[in-house]
């Protein structure tokens, strides 16, 4: 019978009806009955309070066994997939989705928490469910799992449970009652029919990060008008200055995409809604079935080279638009870029999650609760300069950011596990030898480690400091590919370095891309040209308007019009090449402009102005990023102003252009003048001079603009004030009346000659000394200048400034910073400097922007200190006393130390180590039973003496008992008493757990005691902790694991180390896994990846460490083992694996040029981190040449090849070049293809002969070469190392040989006693295995991996293969041999030779067949 109305507690209507279908499914069941305890809720919203989230819950049943908080999918058709991913085929249809169980598990963990807090421990237990209501089948890659609920059983499980077992907690009708009178206490509602913000209806959520949630909507109004709109929660309890927290970030986004405008590759921004239902929030385009990036690689594990590379410039462009319009975006992990594959089969990218950006060259640097927006996953795409302070972010952080994308693109994994193996990863020796290599996990991307790895060093002065440079520079250039002539009907938009368009326009780079439109640097017959391509149909109409504005315009300093095309059926714009760099790139690169060319440009962009103004047109959009130039060397270059797309737009649409630059006044004029290009004209050249941006005083909206004199040259700076201060005058009639008055001006202002001095007069740096003045130092007139900006004075003070800081000076170009770093270390290896009285010691909180309003510091000072890298009320406080005092003179100076304390005594202490020490352990003398205290936590030694070979912090009561000689009772009355009266309602102890579970949540789901002692002190010490900090801070974790009825965690021994978790079955299967791994990394030969991730997945089934994604189970197993280490490619080998193994398992890596003794380590190393290090040369000749390299002394410095093997050609990948643009091109020309052709048919030809042939493969891509050609051979594959195991196994078992004996001798190798033995029982298996081939039953016979024919010398048994073929007694057949592309003869390993004199019988596969280059030159 039907399940009774009265025990159903409906909510909201659903307007889909599979969902309504699924829901009446479950309550026709038969084994739901009208019986106590039974209840449901569909439909409902789940509030909580604490985080201010909202959940959706499709379905909450009640039965004897707990609660059953179900998902409901309704997709028809077969499921396939794993813990991760779902596809459902239905008809041929497939639709990937995210495993739903992880979020039902996370609101079932919410829910029980919310009834804990009303009910106790004793509240009914919360099962996490999903049910499929509409599948036909489950073949998921680990079966059906006991939560997954189908139609058949959905009414079982619920009232029976997962496993059918009775439960530990029974809910009886006294709980049932308690629990229907809770349920709308802790959050339990209907759900309402309609939340609407900026008029969308929120509907399905679609992301769920730390202070915020992100919703699908519909217009209530038009229903097929999508946005996604971002929350900012704000939680019931919030505190006034969290509540205003949140606002600000809010708003700080809506800003931010208001400042970088439109861009196809970012995601659009819609509105901003200061008061919505569940905080404030920031409205986006929907951009409807789009994945996070790291979703969508995985889901689409098919992806062609092509399309990686790119989805990688996309990104790369849309990030390079940031850095153009100042915006630095210091979050860019997978998360943060959305994906999807569109109608077209196109793929395309929007950036997304801002809400952590910050404004280069602003007073605003982003939110300062960075590391609470984000996420655990993001912090492993973060720069390390990133994660230290945010605040100290620059434009190479977003590079390594990128560069971990680059990784995650290319190789589908990210860059690590965990954040520490990361770290080692990307660390090395010196500067430029760091960094991730993608070789490390596929030996086929050897040819961009050095892009990857420049773009990811740990030091981001070595790392590449522009993004569209290192990409064009680094990337591309390091892919080969043959040029495409594209044809009309081609979309120019896809175009690539080399391709021709139509006309013979040749492309030389992708100079990058604005709102409307893709700029590429073209050349025809020797000149060169900037074409416009628009980004669509829309864009097209505005490049035609811009078109028709420029044809009226001719000067010098104005871009040229050269055509207007039609290429891919879009209107492009033939423009006149101003250089691949603007006017912004060379100041973010090199700093402040001399006066000598400040002169000149001001002139040059003056003099465009006043010819606009004749002629009677507005630009409206004036910015260094939109001015080029007409040479790119500095004694001849002049200035050209860029982009009138905005030009001919409605005069009353004062929004357009770029806010930053645009004249705050103009809202009161109510239209587009003269004036305000006037004004953005000034403004750019003030940036110019100063690095800053023109503002208004804070909190003043009627003031001036603020014009910081004190930045000029002091042989200008009285008329450079006064004409900026006129320039930027609220008042129309205050300011120049023309442009040609205000170019007079301007060369008024600089007619006066400054002082330049190149570094000519600097002393050698050999007379360097502590308290030499860095005027003396032989660097560059602007880093001079940059230095005295950032306050240092002398040697001494210049090696006391973090490096990270420097980058931050306003002004100070990435070259400059470069050049002062480089000159900085060379000091510092000669001499130390100590450290000088700091301006506060001691202030260690709070830390705030000091342009807050809370910190309540003078403007004038908040600006000194910022412009000189000084962002935080910490920055300050720990600064060099004499550095505050040059830059503030000594009465600020005096009044910032008097308003630093007040801020400091206002703030409430949250507590240091040292004060919860204190207060929870108490000190050495206090009485007996703290000694011992002390001593249980690790404070202390043992009283004894007696070694001490554990983590202090983990002793046992039983052992320290011993220590003192007393009874463990004693101990545990003591810490019982400690329980009851110091910590039960102690602050302390109440923000020590708070603390642990902060970290705890960061290093889910395990971690060693240890790693987390060191982040509770990280997280609780400004700076790096001391071994004291951590020594205390391992204590106090020790102390909040013995608190009680609440510990935060639990935590046990697994083999030697100490492991922290929430939850006691997490260690237990942790210590399950690490058994395995140790039992794996023994095992021989080495398992793959694939039989170690089906192992540990085996071993988790069941438990919490199951919904683990693969990567971190084996990380985290191998971190958790006492032998076992993972390796870059996710297999687990030996710690400490000898050198010689870990050359002979990493030969794939060793390709290419390039390999020279510090490469070779490089690489090993970054393959098996832990296996014991190769040693130096020449020991290391005698390692690599059993594999065929030689060290060759005259090819560059000195390197590894192969005798006879160029080092400029060996090994070298070339990868499949991309498709043409426009398909059906004839390509039967092109080498790529001849080649391919002619290997299909020498195979065709030995194939139908029925002869013996042998197939070289590459060793990189072997795997890959064999499987295309069984496919092509339609047969399958014969490995003979695994036949001739198993023949040699029957052969043992036949004559009673035990086959660990067997082992033991194959280990020990030629030189071992049973060795001869062993090669006369692998004789005779081997001759029953040539006979069986010899008679194989199909035509074509494919043998691979022959290894162990060479390993026991079986020249015979090979002998008689190849000549039984070539009889006609056998099938045909092919050996496929890697080898290495050098010409040489075919051989096994390098040791014995295939018997194949004749070239007929050799064929060497080209990667060009691999890519079917032969079947596309002859598609149609």
């Amino acid at each position: 019978m039907a399940f009774p109305e009265g025990r159903i507690h409906r909510g909201r209507a659903t307007p889909y009806p599979w969902e309504r279908q699924a829901l009446d499914l479950v309550y026709k069941h038969e084994s739901l009955s009208d019986t106590d305890p039974h209840q449901a809720w569909e439909l409902h919203e789940l509030y909580d309070p604490a985080s201010g989230r909202l959940y959706e819950i499709d379905l909450l049943f009640l039965s004897r066994h707990g609660l059953f908080l179900v998902e409901i999918k309704s997709h028809p058709g077969a499921l396939t997939g794993d813990i991760v991913d779902w596809t459902f085929t239905d008809g041929g249809r497939r639709r990937t989705i995210e495993c739903p169980y992880p979020g039902a598990n996370l609101k079932a963990r919410v829910l029980a928490d919310l009834l804990e807090r009303q009910l106790g421990k004793e509240r009914p237990y919360v099962h996490a469910a999903v049910f499929l209501s509409n599948v036909t089948e489950v073949r998921l890659d680990s079966g059906r799992p006991p939560w997954l609920l189908l139609p058949k059983d959905v009414g079982a499980r619920l009232v029976n449970g997962f496993d059918g077992r009775d439960a530990q907690r029974i809910v009886n009708r006294p709980m049932m009652k308690q629990l229907l009178q809770a349920a709308h206490r802790i959050g339990l509602r209907p759900s309402k029919t309609a939340r609407v913000v900026g008029g969308y209806q929120l509907g399905a959520l679609v992301d769920d990060g730390e202070g915020y949630q992100e919703h699908l909507a519909k217009n209530a109004a038009v229903e097929r008008d999508q946005a996604r709109v971002r929350s900012y929660l704000v939680p019931a309890a919030t505190s006034t200055e969290r509540r205003a927290q949140l606002h600000r970030a809010a708003r700080r986004e809506a800003k931010t995409l208001a400042q970088i405008g439109q861009h196809p590759g970012i995601l659009a921004y819609r509105s901003f809604v200061d008061d919505a239902p569940l905080g404030p929030a920031v409205l986006f385009e929907a951009f409807e079935d789009s994945l996070p990036l790291h979703a969508f690689v995985r889901q689409e594990p098919n992806l062609t080279f092509d399309e990686r590379l790119g989805l990688l410039q996309q990104i790369v462009e849309a990030v390079a638009h940031c850095h153009r319009s100042g915006v630095l975006h210091r979050n860019l992990s997978p998360a943060s870029v959305l994906v999807r594959r569109g109608a077209d089969g196109r793929i395309h990218v929007r950036l997304h999650r801002f809400q952590t950006a910050a404004w280069i060259g602003h007073s605003s640097v982003g939110t300062r609760h960075f590391h609470e927006l984000l996420q655990a996953v993001d912090r492993l795409y973060q720069a390390p300069e990133v994660l230290a302070d945010p605040e100290k972010a620059t434009y190479e952080s977003d590079v390594f950011s990128v560069g971990c994308l680059a990784w995650l693109v290319l190789t589908d994994q990210h860059p690590a596990a965990t954040l520490a193996e990361r770290e080692q990863r990307i660390k090395g020796t010196k500067d430029g030898e760091g960094g991730l290599r993608p070789s490390a996990v596929r030996a086929d991307l050897a040819i961009l480690d050095e892009a990857i790895s420049f773009a990811t060093q740990p030091n981001l002065h070595a790392r590449a400091d522009d993004i569209s440079d290192w990409f064009n520079a680094f990337v591309l250039e390091a892919l080969t590919r043959p040029a495409v002539d594209i044809n009309a009907g081609a979309d120019p938009r896809e175009a690539q370095k080399g391709d021709t368009l139509q006309g013979g326009l040749r492309v030389e780079r992708r100079l990058g891309s604005g709102g409307t439109a893709l700029v590429l640097h073209v050349r025809r017959e020797g000149r060169d040209f900037a074409l416009k391509v628009p980004h669509d149909v829309g864009c097209g109409e505005r490049l035609l308007a811009e078109a028709k504005t420029l044809r009226e315009l001719r000067h010098e300093h104005i871009v040229a019009l050269r055509d207007v095309l039609t290429l891919g059926g879009l209107p492009c714009l033939l423009l006149e090449f101003a250089g691949e760099r603007s006017l912004g790139d060379v100041l973010r690169e090199q700093g402040t402009l001399p006066l000598e060319l400040a002169r000149r440009y001001g002139d040059d962009l003056l003099s465009a102005v006043q010819y606009l103004e004749e002629a009677g047109v507005t630009h409206r959009d004036i910015k260094p990023t939109n001015v080029g130039f007409t040479s790119q060397s500095k004694k001849q270059s002049h200035l050209l102003l860029l982009d009138f797309s905005l030009s001919s737009a409605d005069m009353t649409a004062i929004s357009a252009g770029t806010a930053e630059w645009r004249d705050p006044w103009l809202y009161l004029r109510g239209a587009w003048d003269a004036d305000a290009d006037r004004y953005a004209a000034a403004a750019v050249l003030y940036h110019a001079l100063t690095g800053a941006r023109p503002a208004l005083p804070q909190g003043d909206a009627t003031a001036e603009v603020v014009v910081e004199a004190e930045r000029f040259d002091a042989a200008v700076r009285d008329r450079l004030t006064s004409f900026f201060r006129r320039a930027f005058a609220r008042e129309k009639k205050t300011r120049f009346a023309s442009a040609e008055a205000m170019r007079q001006a301007w060369a008024h202002a600089l007619s006066v000659e400054a002082e330049t001095d190149d570094g000519v007069s600097a002393i050698a740096i050999e007379q360097v000394r502590s308290e030499t003045p860095v005027d003396a130092l032989p660097l560059s007139a602007r880093a001079r200048n940059a230095l005295d900006r950032a306050g240092v004075s002398t040697v001494a003070e210049l090696l006391l400034l973090p490096r990270n800081q420097l980058s931050v000076v306003r002004g100070v170009g990435t070259h400059v910073a470069r050049e002062i770093v480089a000159l900085a270390d060379q000091l510092r290896a000669r001499f130390e400097v100590e450290n000088r009285p700091v301006f506060m010691p001691g202030f260690s909180h709070p830390r705030l922007l000091l342009e807050e309003p809370d910190a309540g510091i003078e403007a004038s000072t908040v600006d000194r200190l910022m412009a000189a890298g000084l962002k935080t009320t910490i920055d300050a406080a720990l600064a060099p006393a004499a550095r505050i005092a040059k830059l503030l003179g000594r009465v600020r100076a005096d009044a910032l130390r008097e308003r630093l304390a007040a801020i400091a005594a206002a703030e409430p202490t949250p507590g240091s180590l040292g004060d919860w020490a204190r207060e929870l352990i108490g000190r050495a003398s206090a009485n007996e039973a703290n000694r011992r205290l002390r001593v249980l936590v690790g404070l202390d030694p043992l009283p004894d003496e007696r070694p001490d070979f554990g983590l202090p912090a983990a002793r046992t009561v039983s052992e320290v008992a011993g220590a003192f000689g007393i009874e463990p009772a004693q101990i545990h009355s003591s810490l019982q008493f400690l329980r009851n009266k110091r910590w039960a309602d102690n602050a302390a102890a109440s923000a020590l757990t708070q603390a642990l579970s902060s970290a705890l949540d960061a290093a889910s789901p395990a971690t060693p005691f240890m790693d987390l002692a060191r982040a509770l002190a990280k997280a609780r010490i400004e700076g790096t902790p001391s071994d004291d900090d951590v020594r205390t801070a391992s204590a106090l974790v020790r102390v909040a694991l013995e608190l009680r009825p609440k510990p935060p965690a639990t935590w046990r021994r697994i083999g030697s180390t100490p492991w922290v978790a929430r939850d006691s079955e997490v260690l237990d299967a942790l210590a399950a896994l690490a058994e395995t791994a140790d039992s794996l990394a023994v095992t021989e030969p080495l398992p793959s990846s694939e039989v170690v991730r089906a192992s540990l997945a085996e071993v988790a089934a069941g438990t919490p460490l199951a919904t683990l994604p693969a990567d971190q189970r084996l990380t985290l197993a191998a971190r958790a083992s006492d032998r076992a280490a993972a390796s870059a490619r996710l297999e687990l080998y030996p710690r400490g694996m000898d050198a010689a193994r870990a050359l002979s398992l990493s030969l794939a890596a060793l390709s290419g040029a390039g390999l020279s003794p510090e490469a070779v380590r490089r690489r090993i190393a970054a393959r098996y981190p832990e296996a014991a290090p190769l040693p130096e040369r020449p020991a290391l000749d005698a390692l690599l040449a059993p594999h065929g390299l030689v060290f060759m002394p005259d090819i560059g410095t000195g390197e590894y090849a192969r005798p006879g093997q160029h080092a400029n050609t060996s090994m070298t990948v070339a990868f499949p070049s991309r498709k043409p643009t426009a398909p059906g091109l004839p390509q039967r020309r092109s080498p790529d293809a001849q080649r391919a052709a002619a290997f299909q048919d020498q195979l065709d030809r030995g194939v139908a002969a029925g002869r013996f042939r042998v197939v070289q493969v590459r060793a990189d891509i072997a795997s890959r070469a064999l499987d295309a050609l069984a496919m092509e051979l339609k047969t399958q594959a014969v490995s003979l190392d695994y036949v001739l195991t198993s023949a040699i196994r029957r052969q043992a078992e036949e004559l009673g040989v035990d086959w660990s004996n067997v082992e033991a001798a194959d280990r020990a190798g030629p030189g071992g006693p049973d060795w001869s033995l062993l090669v006369e029982l692998v004789r005779q298996a081997t001759d029953r295995v040539v006979d069986e081939l010899l008679h194989w039953r199909e035509q074509t016979l494919v043998l691979a991996w022959p290894g162990a024919l060479a390993r026991y010398g079986l020249a015979s048994a090979l002998t008689r293969i190849v000549e039984g073929a070539e009889r006609g007694d056998a099938p045909a057949i092919l050996l496929v041999v890697p080898a290495h592309a050098d010409g040489t003869a075919p051989s096994i390993n390098g040791r014995l030779p295939v018997p194949a004199p004749l070239p007929s019988q050799r064929l060497v596969m080209p990667d060009a067949w691999l890519a079917n280059a032969h079947k596309a030159a002859e598609t149609p």
